[in-house]
């Protein structure tokens, strides 16, 4: 296979692998599509990088070629898990904009809200509030800027939280 770089050794390999190579993703992937790919992706690594690749003695072309369709599998499904995962959180921000619209306060009002629950804050606790919140400083941050212990901030924090819901 190495010494030979014609369409012939190509459809040997293909001829030999492609159905059991296919097989074995669509087990893995139960997606006909993706098996299909999966299994011309496996045949075409092993020939473009044929003169490359050691494969001992002990080793088959066939177990090379089966690591490949199991990495490539295995990817696919990792992705496919992370679509779905994206897609359920877009399904719940999209359920909770429509429960937000359905809502009585408006955006203007919400900032009311807050700027009010800010005007009654003692200064520190207002100052711990906002970095931690607007600017989004690490409670560690805030505690050496402004040199007060960090569980003095966290408390800060928790306190005027609670009080917000």
């Amino acid at each position: 296979m190495k010494e030979e770089a014609d369409e012939n050794a190509y459809a040997e390999l293909y001829e030999r692998y492609s159905l059991k190579l296919y097989r074995r993703a669509l087990k893995l992937t139960r997606d006909e599509e993706q098996a299909k790919d999966t299994t011309q992706d496996a045949l075409l690594i092993l020939w473009e990088n044929r003169e490359n690749i050691e494969i001992d003695m002990d080793q088959k072309v066939s177990s090379y070629l089966y690591r490949v369709v199991f990495h490539k599998s295995t990817h696919l499904i990792d992705r496919a898990k992370v679509a779905a995962n994206y897609r359920e959180v877009l399904k719940c921000l999209s359920l909770q904009g429509a429960n937000a619209a359905e809502s009585n306060l408006t955006l203007k009002e919400l900032y009311q809200l807050i700027n009010r629950g800010l005007e009654e804050m003692p200064d520190n606790m207002k100052h711990v509030f906002v970095q931690s919140r607007f600017e989004d400083k690490s409670h560690k941050l805030i505690s050496e800027e402004m040199n007060i212990p960090y569980n003095t901030v966290k408390d800060l924090i928790k306190k005027r939280c609670i009080a917000f819901a």
